[in-house]
Formats: C-alpha cells, sequence, structure tokens
C-alpha cells in the first residue's frame, strides 16, 4: 500500500479517535468524522481535521467530498450497531458509501469488521476451532450475513483496493471483561479461548 500523508478515518470513536491521534504522531494530516456536534471540538484539539459525517442507507449527510478531499487512503471505523438495531441495513449503508467512494481519490480501503463474521462452532480434537486469513466467512446469522456482503462489496470493488480486519473482544479504558462476564452462569464454552485486542495509547516501541 503505499504511503499517503493524507488519510481519513470513517468514524473517531473509541478505535478511531486514538488511531487518529498516533496517525498525527507519525507525521499524517488526518482528517476525523463523527455524527456527533459535541465531539468536533475534542477532535479539533488533538490535531484531527474534524467533520460532522452520517451515513444512511441511501444517502451520506454532510461535507464527504471535502472529507476525501486529496485522501488515498480510508479508513472505515465505523459500528453496525445491529445488535442494537437488527432490523437496520448496514449492507445498504455500505453500498452507500463504495458508491461515493469510486467518485473520490481514495484507492486503499482499510475496513474495520468483526469475527463474528465466522460461524462459533466445536471443531477439531481439541473442540475449538482455528480461524486463519485463509478461512471463508460462514456466519449464518442475520447480522453476520449482513457483515460478510458488507465486505464483500468493499473487497469487489475494482476502482479501490480493500483490506479487511476483523476484530473481537476490543478492551480497554471503560471496557474491562468483567463488565460483561459478571453475574453470569453456566457460560457456554467457558474453557475455550477467545480473541481480545487491547487499546492502549497505540505507542511504538522505541
Amino acid at each position: 500500500m503505499p504511503k499517503t500523508k493524507n488519510i481519513a478515518i470513517l468514524g473517531c470513536g473509541w478505535l478511531g479517535f486514538p488511531l487518529a491521534k498516533q496517525l498525527i504522531k507519525k507525521g499524517f494530516a488526518i482528517n476525523g468524522s463523527t455524527t456527533s456536534d459535541s465531539k468536533l471540538g475534542t477532535m479539533s484539539e488533538a490535531g484531527i481535521s474534524p467533520f460532522l459525517i452520517n451515513l444512511n442507507e441511501h444517502t451520506i449527510d454532510g461535507e464527504f467530498a471535502s472529507f476525501l478531499k486529496n485522501v488515498e487512503t480510508l479508513v472505515v471505523a465505523f459500528p453496525p450497531n445491529l445488535r442494537k438495531n437488527p432490523n437496520a441495513n448496514f449492507v445498504a449503508k455500505v453500498n452507500t458509501l463504495a458508491e461515493a467512494l469510486k467518485k473520490s481519490t481514495v484507492k486503499n480501503i482499510i475496513y474495520v469488521s468483526s469475527t463474528s463474521v465466522f460461524e462459533d462452532r466445536e471443531e477439531g480434537e481439541s473442540g475449538f476451532r482455528v480461524i486463519t486469513e485463509e478461512t471463508i466467512p460462514d456466519g449464518n446469522t442475520s447480522n453476520a450475513k449482513q457483515l460478510i456482503e458488507a465486505e464483500n462489496l468493499l473487497k469487489n470493488a475494482t476502482e479501490f483496493d480493500a483490506t479487511i480486519l476483523r476484530f473481537g473482544g476490543l478492551l480497554g479504558g471503560n471496557r474491562h471483561p468483567v463488565k460483561f462476564l459478571s453475574g453470569k452462569s453456566n457460560i457456554k464454552n467457558g474453557d475455550a479461548p477467545v480473541n481480545v485486542m487491547i487499546k492502549s495509547e497505540l505507542v511504538t516501541p522505541s
């Protein structure tokens, strides 16, 4: 992937905001988006050029063209929120995004997806399924199917290259595993390994 000094992050939230700050330390100029007016000042103070962008199923509200001006690399880090709103058409949103990107200068996309695109099942002698980069997504829930289709929309586009990152078990700050396990009992397959990504200040070791 060619290095560019202009990077846009669609979704400067729990993951995108610290990423933006670290990239700024590395000398990159960052355009960041949020759906909340209250976060614009905080982003600006961090050195991020803030944009109020709302991605809808058929439209994109905000100065999207300015957000992507002179940008070749876009990080897509907004949550699908399908657990909160299972009836949402996330695929339509990603399709609207993809069509808009085809008219932009963006050549590289880093899309933050989820490990939930894989079916959770026992496998092999250990009973634990091993997932690699070659494993084909096979989740069969309605949420997983939408995420898989969204990934394919971006991967199959010929106007830009898409890199898919699938995260799971995002922890750090106020996200502590004890909050999700406290008070629960009879946890299914409680000895199984889990994917854990801990957010830190993303400081590169000297």
